[in-house]
Parts: structure tokens; sequence; C-alpha cells
């Protein structure tokens, strides 16, 4: 199975953007806060058929923080749930319609990202609840979709990083943390992949 791998280049900090080598993979692409998320799924699209959909993605991103009140003029944030820091529409349960055109075309996706599937209290149903958002994209998507309910760590060092970094290292997720949770293409948690698609 071919991964694609689509990375946000807002996970660098501006100035290590252009000096930060991207993942690793045959197919990768980077998007950004210009990019139209429609162009991202028409890659995706595009390079499925290429491998005759067989092919997994891997969404690399920051999570997106879920407004849950503000106090004494404070912001009071939960740590996710409200979807992903991508392209220029980022992916909500508002954009999930977008991703119509790859339904049947991606085998799984995982959602590199901090706190994706994390629900946050009092907004069950609706923006901030990062499980419906993930198991719609699975339904919207007929693939199998991973997430985590907590916060992701990534790694890098910049080309030219200095004396404490001066092995250029490219972009890599650091292994799961928190509770990952699997999602079929019904929409139903289950434990793991299926045999054919790990």
């Amino acid at each position: 199975m071919q991964a694609l791998i689509l990375w946000d280049a807002r996970l660098l900090p501006k100035e290590q953007r252009d000096t930060t080598d991207p993942p690793v993979g045959n197919e990768v692409k980077r998007v950004d806060e210009f990019t139209d998320l429609a162009s991202a799924i028409f890659w995706i699209g595009w390079k499925a058929d290429q491998y005759a959909k067989n092919v997994s993605l891997i969404i690399m991103a920051h999570g997106q923080d879920t407004l849950k009140r503000i106090e004494a003029g404070q912001k009071i944030w939960s740590p996710g749930g409200s979807g992903l820091i991508f392209c220029r529409q980022g992916i909500t349960l508002t954009t999930l319609p977008m991703f119509e055109p790859i339904k049947g075309k991606v085998k799984k996706i995982e959602l590199r990202a901090c706190a994706a599937a994390y629900i946050t209290a009092g907004f069950e149903g609706g923006a901030g609840d990062g499980n419906l958002l993930c198991y719609k994209l699975a339904q919207i998507t007929g693939a199998y979709v991973r997430a985590s309910t907590a916060d992701q760590g990534y790694g890098w060092y910049p080309r030219g990083g200095g004396l404490l970094d001066p092995y250029p290292s490219p972009l890599h997720f650091d292994p799961w943390r928190g509770t990952v949770v699997t999602y079929a293409p019904t929409g139903a948690g289950v434990t793991d992949y299926p045999a054919g698609i790990r």
C-alpha cells in the first residue's frame, strides 16, 4: 500500500519552513494557509487513482482547540476537538463534505494532529466534538480513520541547525500518545485496522 503524506507547513516556525526537510516518503505534498482544501483533496484522488486506490493517507497538521468560554476577559480553551488547521479552510465538520470525491479511493487515513478525536465537554454532537469529526470523515471517505484524543509530538532538525543539532532530520511524527481511536468506514469504533490494510 502506498502512503500519501500531506503536511501543513504551519507545523514549523516560519523561519524554519524552508530549511527543514519534508517527511520521508515517495508521495509527499506540502500545504499551507494559502492552499485551497479542494486542491489538496484533488491531489489525494489523483494519486490514489495512480496506485489503483491501494493507498493510505497521512495528514500532518496542528489540531484546532475549542473555545469553551470566556471568564473575566480570559479565553478558556479545550485541548482540541474542533478539527485540524490544514490548508486555508481547515478540516472541520463544515468542510468534511469536500472529501466526498475521494470516497472509496483511500483505505485508511491517519490524522497526525493534536487531540483530533478529543470530545470537548458540553460540545458533544457539534463543533468541538473530535469523535464526531473522525467518524464522519470515515463515513464520507469510506476509509478507516485513526486519531488520538491527546497532544502529539513532532520532531525535526533544520538544515544548518548549528552545534546542538548539526545533522538535518526531516519532519517526523513521534509515536502516538494518549488514547488512539480507530474508526471503521461505517463510523463505528474498532480495535485496529483489518489485517489486509495494516
